[in-house]
């Protein structure tokens, strides 16, 4: 390589990736959902309601399963695509 191609590179801008962008928006809002049922299901939380729900501990369950993974998909899937 001689020194006019190095100076002439080009470099490219990333692609914004507006799917991920709802994606965290969507996981953002349902942390947000999750831990309003805390107050509502039948665990342990710091703070309850009087009177507790089993489908608020059922939907608190669900969320916990998918919440943190998508973070985590998403947090890799961005990262591939910058070429991490």
């Amino acid at each position: 390589m001689n020194h006019e191609s190095i100076l002439n590179l080009e470099v490219s801008k990333p692609v914004r990736r507006y799917d991920f962008d709802s994606l965290k928006v969507i996981g953002t809002f349902a942390v947000f959902i999750f831990h309003c049922l805390r107050f509502f299901d039948l665990g342990v939380w710091h703070v309850k309601n009087n009177e507790l729900n089993a489908i608020a501990s059922i939907s608190a369950i669900i969320l916990l399963q998918w919440i943190m993974p998508l973070f985590f998909v998403l947090s890799g899937a961005i990262w591939g695509d910058l070429g991490g």
